[in-house]
């Protein structure tokens, strides 16, 4: 089966892997501080909407969030200012936001050790914002992400054993204590179902599987979405409280569409990930950084334009390009707000 349509929107989606890629390998300076900025508006949008609107009722220019191929913040106004309540700044969903910016943030940390440059105070008022806003945000994948975060952030940097022996509890309470704000919003907000979620992902596969003619091949881009909305995917012995019309997850879908050939392309791009930031930060950090990507792409946004998704292994792509040796000896020293100079090596 093929889709060419689909085909040309998701080439479309993607090419943010590529431009990212040359951008970082000549123009790293110039990426940073739009990547800086755009975090810092976002995370910033987030809170204002979050605290001086949402909460007193009030959801102002919704016009702006009418795109074709969204949910619609327009026809759903006034359920979101009664009863979600979740901010999502000028993103289309709160979950979009949140993994857009804890990916954001892996990113201009990679970007600061490619250009040998320490972490400033204002770098860390900026995590303290985008912390802020995926915490009230409540989504789901943030309480995955804020712990990572916290590894990625201070693990390279703790060079003691009693350094990192405290950063781990400390990178725990982070994972709770998000966990046990998300886990209030069952009680107080109408709550997306992560089993409809894990469910499509599920039946997916189990379509895949069951054919093995499309094991190589997949079912063709854009059929994903064509299948479940004929009801072709199975759902008899799932937990689902709602049957979704697609697979809610951007690299699940990448692996029915794609079959064998999705699979290792996703391999692939966390390979990329993990090479690059184990230069910067030591294996434990870029192995947060992967584990970050796949929370996101695999588990809580569901839409292929979620241009970090593609960008950050473009970043990752562009600074392993770079045939530069580094070291990581240098990051770990220093405190907090002097955080080191990695350095050439011969």
């Amino acid at each position: 089966m093929s889709n060419i349509f689909a085909s040309i929107a998701w080439t479309a989606h993607v090419m943010p892997f590529i431009a990212w890629a040359a951008c970082v390998k000549n123009y790293a300076s110039a990426v940073s501080h739009a990547l800086f900025f755009s975090l810092l508006a976002s995370a910033l949008a987030v809170i204002v909407q979050k605290h001086l609107f949402l909460d007193h009722g009030m959801l102002p220019f919704v016009e702006m969030y009418d795109m074709p191929g969204y949910w619609s913040v327009f026809e759903n106004q006034e359920t979101i200012v009664t009863y979600i309540r979740r901010p999502f700044g000028w993103y289309p969903e709160p979950s979009f936001m949140a993994g857009t910016l804890a990916l954001g943030v892996c990113a201009y940390v990679l970007l600061k050790g490619l250009r040998r440059k320490k972490l400033s105070l204002i770098d860390w008022i900026l995590f303290g914002f985008v912390a802020y806003a995926l915490f009230v945000s409540r989504s789901g994948s943030s309480a995955v992400t804020l712990g990572l975060l916290t590894i990625v952030l201070f693990w390279p940097r703790s060079l003691t054993r009693m350094g990192r022996f405290v950063l781990l509890p400390a990178a725990i309470a982070a994972l709770i204590g998000a966990r046990l704000l998300i886990a209030s919003r069952s009680a107080t907000t109408l709550n997306y179902s992560w089993d409809d979620r894990l469910s499509s992902i599920v039946a997916g596969f189990r379509y895949l599987f069951e054919k093995p003619e499309l094991i190589f091949s997949g079912v063709g881009k854009g059929n994903a979405t064509v299948l479940a909305a004929d009801q072709s995917f199975d759902y008899s012995d799932l937990e689902a409280i709602h049957v979704t019309a697609d697979i809610v997850s951007v690299t699940g879908r990448l692996v029915v569409e794609n079959g064998l050939l999705g699979f290792v392309a996703v391999i692939l791009l966390c390979f990329v990930i993990f090479q690059a930031f184990r230069k910067f930060l030591g294996i434990i950090a870029a192995c947060s950084v992967v584990g970050i990507w796949m929370v996101v792409s695999f588990l809580t946004i569901s839409y292929d334009s979620a241009t970090l998704i593609w960008a950050l292994p473009g970043a990752c792509l562009g600074v392993l390009s770079i045939r530069e040796n580094f070291t990581i000896d240098s990051i770990r020293i220093g405190n907090t707000f002097n955080c080191g100079r990695p350095h050439l090596t011969s």
